[in-house]
Order: structure tokens, then sequence, then C-alpha cells
């Protein structure tokens, strides 16, 4: 019976694997009928007089123009953004190997000199564990966007992260590769949990593909599905429980993409509404690790970060939102309890998976 959450979980492995391929083909032939479209026109210029014709000449020859300088643009900000990964590389080497303990920092690395007491100095590492305990766990915990992913039970198991770095795709592929580092640990035998992006172009933040790492669950410890035991319906009072497993919340489903049918046309518009909500959700995740955790790690983790991103958000409702803010907080207002007590709880959040 110990053996069956690993069975569920091979099982949704390949129900994940079957779903991978099945979006890869259906996004190969949206993408070849959209191609089929490109260039051709609506015949609305061809009826139009010899003058007009020509100014839409010159118009096209503008956009040409226009298009070319972009795409020169686009190649200078790959090269800008190749150029600061290389600087970057080595930094994020080196803090790697100070959260992780395999070293202490140099005095170069230090912003101030310090006054140190040896003796004193020598006590406190006795007693610290060493680098910097659970950073990357606080790290993804201080985006709400990732914090939400992170279920109680996952807690143990991010304890074991010691780093996360990103791969964008080389030669003809377009996207990047998340990878998360780690240690030695009870829950998995992998040591590095890969998500890999495909997108259709550098510009567009369109995905045509997602695959993730499978997971080597060791034997009683798959978080991604819960084990709880239900008595018979129909039974005597000495009737043995039923055990039962099912899959439950974690973060560590990111690992698995969305799931699609076999095939494109079995989906039915609010299917394929569910889909793209999905994709769009899985790419903000990715999004926030690569353009955001990754390179201001130290920051989300001091808290400083959440600042500059709430600054952020503030300046932009500020130019968007107009004088109909005012209204919006005087609705906001209106939202206490009758007696006064303030205002009114949000819905609870889903139960989390525990075992039972």
């Amino acid at each position: 019976p110990s053996g069956n959450d690993d069975v569920w979980c091979a099982f949704g492995r390949g129900v994940a694997m079957d779903a991978q391929m099945a979006q890869a083909a259906m996004m190969e032939a949206m993408r070849e009928q959209l191609e089929a479209l490109q260039g051709k026109t609506s015949g609305l210029v061809e009826s139009m007089p010899k003058l007009q014709r020509r100014r839409i000449r010159a118009l096209l020859a503008m956009q040409e123009r226009c298009d070319t300088f972009r795409q020169e643009c686009q190649e200078k900000i790959r090269q800008a953004q190749r150029e600061l990964r290389e600087q970057c590389a080595p930094i994020h080497l080196a803090r790697k190997e100070l959260v992780a303990g395999d070293r202490e920092p140099t005095a170069d690395e230090l912003p101030d000199a310090e006054e140190e007491d040896g003796e004193e100095e020598e006590k406190e590492e006795e007693q610290l564990e060493k680098g910097i305990p659970d950073f990357w766990n606080v790290v993804l915990q201080s985006h709400g966007t990732t914090e939400e992913m992170i279920k109680e039970q996952d807690q143990e198991a991010l304890s074991y992260l010691e780093d996360v770095t990103c791969d964008v795709l080389e030669g003809e592929e377009h996207g990047f590769r998340l990878n998360f580092h780690f240690r030695e640990n009870p829950y998995f035998e992998n040591t590095v949990l890969s998500k890999t992006y495909r997108m259709a172009d550098d510009e567009e933040p369109m995905v045509e593909g997602l695959e993730g790492t499978e997971i080597l669950w060791k034997p009683n410890q798959c978080l991604t599905m819960k084990t709880y035991k239900k008595k018979p319906k129909r039974g005597g009072p000495n009737a043995k429980p039923v055990k039962k497993t099912e899959p439950c919340e974690s973060f560590f489903n990111f690992f698995s993409p969305p799931e699609i049918p076999d095939a494109a046309d079995e989906l039915d518009e609010e299917e394929a509404e569910q889909l793209q909500g999905a994709l769009e959700e899985d790419y903000e995740v990715g999004s926030v690790v690569r353009d955001k955790l990754i390179p201001q790690a130290v920051l989300w983790y001091t808290g400083q970060a959440q600042g500059y991103d709430s600054d952020y958000e503030e300046d932009e409702d500020e130019d968007f939102s107009g004088e109909e803010d005012d209204d919006d907080d005087d609705d906001s207002k209106g939202s206490e309890d009758e007696d006064g007590d303030g205002p009114k709880e949000k819905g609870e959040k889903p139960p989390e998976c525990k075992e039972q």
C-alpha cells in the first residue's frame, strides 16, 4: 500500500507528458494557419484610385523602414541582455556560494570596513548554521505570485533549495529555462528541477510549449498527492477504512504543464479560454522568477524589493486611473460592516494538502 503514492505520481507524470505533446501539436497547427494568412491583402488597395494607391505604397515603404529599425533595435537589446548576463554570472555564482555556506564574504565584497571582535565572532560562528538558511524559500514567499503557490507541506522541501538560475534558449529556439538547484534531501532524487518556456518569438510573450522536469519522488514523499483514509459506506463497525489518493495543491505542481486535450479541435470556446488563462498564469509565474526574483534575490529576502514594486504600481495607477480613484476610495470606505468594526473579511483560501 505504501507504493500507491508513487504509482499515482508516475500516472500524473504520464498524463502531463501526453499533454505536452498535444499542446505542441496544437500550437504548431495554429502557427501554420497564421503563417498562411500573412502577406495577404483585403483587396481594398487594389480598388482604390491610382493616386491613393501611390500614397499607400509610400506608407508601406515607411512601414518597412520602421520594421527594419525595430529589428535592429531588437538585436541591440538582445546583445545588451547577453552582456548583462555575462557580467552578472560571476556575481550570481558568488551569491550561490555565500547562500550555500561554501565560503564567507571577502573584504572586497563588503561595502564598509567593519570593526570585528575576533573572540566574539568565533563564538557566534560556532552557533550559526552554514550560509543563509531558507534564503530562496523566503525569496519565493516574498512575492505574491509565487507565495500563493507554496503550501504548508512544501516548506521543508524548499528549505533545501540552494539556487535559482535562468538560461536563455539559443539558436532557432526562443524562450528561457528556469533551474531550481536543490541539495540532497529526503523528498526527491533530483538535484535540479527545471521549467522550460518555449515562445513564438522574443518580442511577443506567446507560449508555444511548456516542459517541466519529471520529479523522482522518494517512497511516500510525493508532495503533489494527498492520501487519506475513508470508511466504506456499506460495512460493519469493524470494516477497514479505504486508503485513497488524489492530487493536491503544491508548489511542485509548477513543474507539470497545464493539461490540454489530445487534439485542438476538441476544445470548445470555454475550454480554449481556460487553457489560455492557464498558460498566461504559468507564464506570469515564470516571468516573475526570471525578471524579479533571480536578479534581485537579496532585495526580496530583506523586503526592500517590495517597496520598489509597490511604488511602481502606485505610479501606474496614478497615470491611468484619473478622477475615478476618488469614487473607488468612497466605495472602499463603504465596504465596512454596518457596526463599524472594520472591512469585511475576504473569502477563505482553499484548504491545503495535508496527510490525514
